[in-house]
């Protein structure tokens, strides 16, 4: 008995030295978690820090997009007042266009006119020499007549002479 006594201490010391060494590496395996359980809180607060970092990162960004949409708004107005521009350049080409068109239009009937004067300064220098020459013309036939008038005065004013001559004459007798 004493012998499996002896082999029951023995088994129980083997046991017990096997339950010290489990408890060994249970205490380096405990040690180790707790290693691991440190290096996760560390990794823990990392992470806790980049999702703080990247909360404000989205803060940022979703200011940003804001920003950018305004800065679109913004453009789609200025393309809108850009499109309005245009419209009217367009409509401002079209009237020169317009305006042009009438110009040379005016242009041609000023020529026309133009040609117009020159004629009738033409027409007014040949008239202007005609009636000169007409004038003279008339001149010439009223000294003509003129000298006729007073010859045919002088012979009246003569012939009444000569009748108070004669009937003076003839009276006296």
């Amino acid at each position: 008995m004493e012998k499996i006594l002896n082999k029951i201490l023995a088994e129980l010391k083997e046991h017990s030295n096997r339950f010290d060494l489990m408890d060994k590496r249970f205490d380096t395996v405990e040690v180790k978690l707790e290693n691991v359980e440190n290096r996760l809180d560390r990794v823990e607060v990392k992470l806790e820090n980049v999702e703080n970092r990247l909360d404000r990162v989205e803060v940022k960004l979703e200011n940003v997009e804001n920003r950018l949409e305004n800065v679109e708004f913004k453009l789609e107005n200025v393309e809108n007042r850009l499109e309005n521009v245009e419209f009217k350049l367009e409509n401002v080409e079209v009237k020169l266009e317009n305006v042009e068109g009438e110009l040379s239009d005016v242009k041609g009937r000023l020529g026309n006119v133009e040609d117009g004067l020159c004629k009738l300064e033409n027409t007014i220098n040949n008239n202007a020499t005609e009636f000169r020459s007409h004038f003279k013309h008339i001149e010439f036939k009223l000294d003509q007549h003129e000298e006729t008038f007073r010859i045919i005065s002088d012979k009246l004013t003569g012939n009444k002479s000569d009748s108070k001559y004669l009937n003076d004459k003839s009276g006296t007798h």
